[in-house]
């Protein structure tokens, strides 16, 4: 008990002595620097036999068969080319629960391409060269992405809408209307993750086809 009471009165000495101020974006960029590994998969591929994980700013390839593993991509130039949004101030309702969960790498259905999510910006890596292409390039932040089950589409929502964008051409269509702090499409309330342990809201058709999404009016 008394190391714990003394750990606890000399952190705040610690923290002082830190020269780099924290703020959001040291905390983001702490965590991103934080090595994962073979036992933290960060994505699954498709046919089950090899996953993407995250060590330093290096993506990684890692087959449990052969326990090897190979450096995908370095994101360093990715989350560079994000457009980072300038920061509105303290919002009505914005504080999110931590049972929210969103997936920033994911497989493609064909297990040819990665989606990656950087800053608010969406990117799509081919996993065989290696070469990235920004899909989305907005100060406002592509939240919640999803890949559609046939690859061709990615789903996201921006601000309180939903938005699909057609891979091949970079065409985005918008697909709700109205979204504000108190009526929100395709995201969450409070409620709904901590009863419910409910971590998105909005999915994908096996056809690819529809998407179906939770509103939610905050108004009252």
């Amino acid at each position: 008990m008394r190391a714990a009471v003394l750990f606890i009165l000399c952190t705040p000495a610690c923290l002082l002595a830190q020269k780099k101020p924290i703020t959001l974006e040291t905390l983001d960029e702490a965590t991103r620097l934080t090595a994962e590994g073979p036992g933290n998969p960060a994505a699954w591929a498709p046919d089950g036999k090899r996953f993407l994980y995250r060590q330093g700013r290096r993506l990684v390839i890692y087959d449990p068969a052969t326990r090897s593993s190979k450096d995908l991509i370095d994101t360093s130039e990715m989350d560079s080319a994000a457009v980072r949004a300038a920061s509105a101030g303290p919002q009505p309702f914005d504080w999110e629960n931590r049972r929210v969960r969103e997936t920033p790498v994911q497989w493609s259905s064909n297990g040819g391409e990665v989606l990656y999510s950087a800053g608010g910006d969406l990117f799509m890596i081919t996993v065989d060269s290696a070469k990235w292409t920004q899909l989305t390039r907005t100060p406002a932040a592509e939240r919640d992405p999803k890949l559609s089950p046939d690859g061709k589409s990615v789903a996201f929502r921006r601000n309180w809408d939903l938005y699909v964008l057609d891979i091949a051409s970079k065409r985005e269509t918008r697909l709700t209307t109205g979204g504000s702090d108190t009526l929100r499409n395709g995201g969450l309330d409070w409620v709904y993750p901590e009863e419910l342990d409910l971590g998105t809201a909005y999915w994908w058709s096996p056809d690819s086809k529809s998407i179906a999404y939770l509103q939610s009016d905050l108004s009252h």
